[in-house]
């Protein structure tokens, strides 16, 4: 048996989520060697190589069954976004079980059925990291109200995805990134001694990397609370520079990679 000490570098499996236009693509594109998998259509501003649009399940399997298969270019697989693909996936497992919708399926075990698509999905992202390629999921935030028993309500800003999925993801990710606009407050005077705080965003963009009672993230990599929203702040943490592509993403192999047609 080898035993081995130390920090290994592997591909790394992040999910990136965010508000509407938080600039999730345009940070998920500085990854290296990146490639959208293009579902929802965001990219299209963006100089970047993608696949042709996703409409279907079997289109996504088809994506990652090539990119598993054959030798490319690419790096960083990006799926833009991983709740447009679960809608997807509730479209195929509908179909699946002759019913419209997932709804119809009755019990909650359409969803169930949906959670173990996905368990398909990343067992295909993990064929992804054996070939040395990262992968990035892209996804949007909705706030969500938690009630605990004695306690006060209180609402908490999560990945737009239905539970099941959401936690297998969790689970799945090295990291779960949170990106917004810092926020500060200042105080208005309401007169009659009494004041409010009014919360301001900055211009400056973080990505929120630990989990708080407010904002679901996690991450492997002993990172502070926030961190700048860029690719080299992330990469430090995984202990090389920002455009040292092999020591984060890839597995060592130094077979030349072909131009790829997706």
């Amino acid at each position: 048996m080898k035993v081995t000490t130390g920090k290994k570098a592997r591909p790394r499996n992040v999910l990136l989520y965010g508000e509407h236009g938080s600039g999730k693509t345009t940070l998920a594109a500085t990854f290296p060697k990146p490639l959208i998998v293009d579902v929802e259509g965001g990219s299209d501003d963006l100089d970047v190589a993608r696949t042709d649009r996703i409409k279907d399940y079997s289109d996504l399997q088809g994506a990652i069954s090539w990119l598993v298969s054959n030798q490319h270019e690419f790096s960083t697989v990006i799926i833009d976004s991983i709740d447009w693909l679960e809608a997807l996936v509730w479209k195929h497992v509908a179909e699946a079980n002759g019913e419209k919708s997932i709804e119809g399926i009755g019990y909650g075990k359409g969803y169930k059925f949906a959670a173990e698509v996905f368990g398909h999905l990343i067992s295909g992202f993990r064929a992804l990291n054996a070939k040395g390629i990262a992968t990035v999921l892209i996804c949007h935030a909705k706030s969500v109200k938690h009630s605990p028993p004695g306690g006060d309500s209180y609402d908490r800003i999560e990945p737009d995805l239905h539970d099941k999925v959401q936690s297998l993801l969790l689970e799945f990710c090295d990291e779960v990134l949170f990106l917004t606009r810092k926020t500060f407050t200042r105080s208005e005077d309401l007169g009659f001694n009494r004041e409010r705080k009014i919360a301001i965003s900055d211009a400056e963009r973080i990505l929120i990397t630990s989990d708080t009672a407010s904002v679901v993230a996690k991450n492997r990599l002993s990172m502070p609370a926030e961190i700048p929203a860029t690719f080299a702040a992330y990469a430090s943490f995984i202990g090389v520079r920002g455009g040292d592509i092999e020591g984060i993403v890839t597995n060592g192999s130094s077979k030349k990679r072909e131009p790829a047609s997706v």
